[in-house]
């Protein structure tokens, strides 16, 4: 089965993702965020470049989509969609769906966190590499997190939590975004604050959580 990650942010706050053949038909399917008959669609494309949506999401509960991305979680080699949501209930922002032939089934196991500290998050995006998730947070610090996602006997796991706040970044106003990027195979993950003009920027080490490898002030205008 093949696929390419990739995004497209377009007009409108629409982002598309692929290109991907989840039934394997030999045709290429995208998904598209924010897009006008749904916020998560997947969509199959023929030769004469028509859409057929295939499968479509809406968040029940008025929550919104802020962030897709796509992992392998069971070791199946189909990856499981991993949808981030900003809501009214903080403790449930994370969902997991599964391909079932036709389409993707939202698993209705409860995120298992394994963690003592507080799973509330208002995310404004998430980034990932291999099964390695980092989510930005705006509760109760301007922070990231960074995390391992598995599904254990059908149960959505999420475990070696860490938390990175510094305060250059904590200290602001507005969203606060993360990235994931790696140096000489060193994994790092980057919390950005976009204020204004400037760009409030700390990096730290994945295997570090509480190294601050740079911080710093970019002027994004002159």
């Amino acid at each position: 089965m093949f696929f390419l990650h990739c995004g497209f942010v377009l007009a409108d706050n629409l982002s598309v993702f692929g290109t991907f053949d989840f039934n394997q038909n030999r045709k290429s399917e995208i998904f598209k965020l924010n897009g006008l008959l749904a916020p998560l669609e997947l969509v199959e494309l023929d030769k004469e470049g028509n859409h057929q949506t295939l499968w479509s999401y809406s968040p029940q509960d008025g929550s919104i989509i802020v962030d897709v991305k796509f992992s392998d979680l069971n070791q199946d080699k189909i990856p499981e969609l991993i949808v981030a949501q900003r809501g009214a209930d903080q403790n449930d922002w994370l969902s997991v769906f599964e391909w079932n032939g036709k389409g993707f089934t939202k698993n209705k196991e409860k995120v298992i966190t394994g963690a003592e500290v507080s799973d509330k998050s208002r995310p404004s995006n998430l980034a990932s590499f291999a099964n390695i998730f980092s989510v930005s947070l705006s509760t109760p610090t301007r922070s990231a997190a960074v995390f391992s996602l598995s599904l254990q006997e059908g149960v959505p796991v999420k475990s070696d939590t860490q938390r990175h706040a510094e305060p250059l970044t904590s200290n602001g106003y507005g969203p606060v975004y993360v990235g994931i990027f790696t140096v000489d195979g060193e994994g790092y993950t980057a919390l950005l604050s976009p204020e204004g003009n400037i760009l409030k920027v700390s990096v730290f080490s994945l295997s570090d959580m509480t190294q601050t490898v740079e911080s710093d002030i970019l002027v994004m205008n002159g």
